[in-house]
């Protein structure tokens, strides 16, 4: 049987108490993996969400035979976000189609202000040819922004999504009881549009002549609630025994291989008011979206606005021994 690495030291905490206030290979996505609940028992960006459903058997057809649809348009913006990516493909029929990006125009205007950004694009292939297209222009909170992608010939898709006010910041609570393993929960203000809660692992796998390093991301949004033991938040109970199992059952290691435990975050986000309760994950924005659904003008998709935060996987104390946010980190690279 393949053995498994955890590198990482588990942080607990003694008392529990109501909270006060890479260079990745391939990525799989689990969504809504069923683990104990109260009642019964999540860019790096936008490029990288790409390789994520490739090595997942995930398929996106931005295929349309009409002349009134002119681009589709996938992804989100993220005010938190240091970099912002947006899938923008000319609609066609062959989606194999060449096409640069060189004669597509996509710009970010800011709806209050009238700044506008002019993205850059980047051919991406894998089998396929997609545009993603790019900016490291910080954009705001509470702001509207109009996203736009033109031909030179003047044919235009668009888009305005409102961007929330700030997240703050999730919290991690880990119970420690004697003689039992330590649970673990995620907490999120409850008075925010609850978008994605994500746990992600960064692992790396060695085998004979051979290592790589993967990412695996498990959604949890759908197992959110309310409970009386944390009111104001969204709480969800993760397992790490079973996340860990489940790595361990999706990479089929050979006997004399063997995984380790990189790091592991938390993420969660928050979205603006056009959030579908239809979208399980994120990662559904671009590459599973209900068909039913669309808001481009003039094109195909989906773009909503969103907030982010990333913290790591542990439990964090004040001084008094009580559970609070740990600090926010950066995409773990």
């Amino acid at each position: 049987m393949a053995k498994v690495k955890d590198g990482i030291m588990k942080q607990t905490a003694d008392k529990f108490q109501q909270p006060s206030s890479v260079q990745s290979e391939s990525t799989c996505i689990f969504k809504n993996m069923k683990v104990k609940s109260f009642s019964s028992s999540v860019m790096f960006g936008f490029f990288l969400l790409f390789i994520l459903f490739s090595g997942c058997n995930q398929s996106f057809e931005p295929l349309e035979s009409n002349n009134e649809l002119f681009f589709s348009m996938y992804g989100y913006l993220d005010a938190s976000a240091d970099t912002q990516w947006v899938h923008i493909t000319p609609v066609r029929e062959q989606v194999d189609l060449q096409n640069n990006g060189k004669n597509i125009r996509v710009t970010i205007e800011n709806v209050n202000t009238g700044h506008e950004i002019v993205m850059n694009d980047s051919l991406f292939q894998q089998g396929r040819n997609f545009l993603n297209f790019w900016t490291d222009e910080p954009l705001e909170n509470s702001q509207s922004y109009r996203l736009s992608a033109q031909l030179e010939s003047g044919e235009e898709s668009h888009v305005t999504v409102q961007t929330p006010a700030e997240l703050p910041t999730p919290i991690v609570a880990v119970l420690t009881v004697p003689g039992a393993p330590p649970e673990y929960y995620v907490l999120v203000d409850s008075s925010v549009n609850l978008a994605d809660i994500q746990v992600r692992y960064y692992v790396r796998l060695v085998a004979t002549d051979f290592e790589a390093i993967r990412t695996f991301t498990f959604a949890y949004r759908n197992e959110a609630e309310e409970v009386e033991e944390f009111p104001g938040f969204y709480t969800v109970e993760i397992d790490p025994d079973a996340e860990l199992n489940e790595i361990e059952r999706q990479l089929l290691l050979p006997p004399e291989g063997e995984f380790e435990v990189v790091y592991r975050q938390v993420f969660v986000a928050s979205s603006s008011t056009e959030w579908d309760e239809e979208i399980e994950t994120l990662n559904d924005v671009i590459y599973a979206l209900p068909q039913t659904l669309n808001n481009i003008e003039n094109g195909l998709g989906y773009v909503i606005g969103i907030d982010s935060k990333y913290v790591p996987y542990k439990g964090c104390l004040d001084q008094k021994g009580n559970i609070i946010s740990c600090p926010e980190e950066d995409p773990f690279q």
